[in-house]
């Protein structure tokens, strides 16, 4: 999300404030990126830039299973260990004959090689990865099981512009026919494509229909639904959102993302009771609910920059609570917390939402204007003074940038 967004724009604005000290803000976000991809990039990352902090803002892409926060383990668990991405590909393919004849056996191993490509793959990784599945498909033309796979590894290669390729794959995947999870993949990333890059509504809505029709609930069962929904509230066919998104709801009710988008939907409409009942259902959720592949690598992160001595703050998206993320870290110590509710809540009431974002993808809120990335910005270069380096001699107080940001009037005048 961070990607050619508010990092430049924190970096002017560090190097303004500072007292005596010059600030390099590397840019590592990515499109689509989980938290496990970051998890997975950091170690490479330190080792090349070697940064004295490391800001993370990751999750909303996540897709994994909820668990309540009284289960929250003070050990990390065994996901947090670490799995050649090499070896569970091979042994998908190698057991085929083994893993299609076999529904549960099949589906099991199939997601772990989904969410191993979450992953991060140096050059070299990924070309093995792409000629074991070029190899499969070479010797069966109508493995679409392969073929999605490959278009998931395609679709993880940005910014190398692989995206045609995966669209490409997809496609072939979804003409041959595939079910279970990568059905539910498949159909959903066509629907995406053909929303985003043809604007064609009826095949758009086709592709995710057929998404929502596979049978069965994993953790990819919100997808379709969440983004059909979206491709309504864009056309103004707001009764049919609301249907489909209650319907994803019934299906998978612990998805917050859900009762965020139908909070959108009903703020669209001129609803506010229907939306602060969506939305305190939300809230309650993200009190109680924890995803599992966040709360692991978070954790992962966590140990790795203290192990190498590199300070690490952690934020929430705009208009998000940061009280979550503090009960994921709760164990873990010499964090620092970067809380983007209150001020975009205030910027936006004083403005408007299209002032500060250009879309809504996560709910109640979006990617960032130009505006909302100075905000951002002004918000981290806060903490970073303020509390990260608290020797500054004159410490950076933001007040006045961020009252012509948003236009609100200081409380104390």
């Amino acid at each position: 999300m961070t990607a050619n967004q508010y990092p430049k724009v924190l970096q002017n604005i560090l190097n303004e404030k500072a007292a005596g000290e010059i600030f390099e803000v590397i840019d590592k976000g990515k499109v689509l990126s989980s938290s496990t991809y970051i998890a997975s990039a950091l170690r490479a990352c330190l080792d090349r830039y070697k940064p004295d902090m490391v800001i993370v803002m990751t999750g909303i892409n996540d897709i994994s299973e909820f668990a309540p926060y009284g289960n929250i383990p003070l050990e990390e668990t065994t996901a947090l260990k670490t799995y050649k991405l090499v070896k569970i590909l091979w042994g998908l393919l190698t057991t085929q004959r083994r893993l299609y004849s076999d529904s549960d056996g099949r589906e099991t191993a199939i997601k772990k090689s989904i969410e191993r490509t979450n992953t991060f793959l140096n050059p070299e990784q990924f070309k093995k990865q792409e000629k074991i599945f070029k190899e499969a498909i070479e010797k069966n033309p109508g493995d679409s099981k392969s073929l999605a796979m490959l278009g998931l590894l395609y679709l993880r290669m940005y910014p190398e512009n692989k995206f045609p390729l995966a669209t490409e794959m997809f496609k072939k995947a979804g003409d041959i026919g595939v079910d279970g999870i990568l059905g539910n993949i498949t159909y959903s990333r066509l629907g995406q494509f053909y929303l985003d890059s043809q604007q064609d509504f009826a095949m758009a809505e086709k592709m995710f229909k057929k998404a929502i029709q596979i049978r069965g609930k994993t953790v990819w069962t919100a997808g379709p639904y969440f983004r059909l929904g979206s491709m309504y509230m864009k056309q103004g066919k707001f009764a049919q959102a609301e249907a489909i998104l209650k319907e994803g709801i019934s299906r998978d009710p612990l998805n917050d993302r859900l009762y965020t988008k139908l909070v959108a939907c009903y703020q669209q409409q001129g609803e506010p009771k229907m939306a602060q009942w969506y939305h305190c259902r939300a809230e309650r959720l993200s009190d109680n609910y924890y995803k599992i592949s966040l709360f692991n690598n978070y954790r992962s992160i966590a140990q790795l920059t203290a192990a190498k001595g590199v300070k690490l703050i952690c934020m929430n998206y705009p208009m998000k609570s940061i009280e979550p993320l503090k009960k994921m870290m709760q164990s873990q110590k010499n964090v620092y917390f970067i809380d983007n509710e209150e001020v975009f809540k205030n910027a936006v009431a004083n403005a408007s939402y299209e002032a500060y974002f250009i879309d809504n993808f996560g709910g109640e809120f979006g990617h960032c204007t130009a505006r909302g990335n100075i905000l951002m910005a002004e918000n981290i270069a806060n903490v970073i003074l303020n509390q990260v380096l608290p020797n500054q001699d004159k410490p950076f107080l933001p007040a006045e940038r961020i009252k012509q940001a948003t236009g609100r009037q200081d409380t104390n005048s």
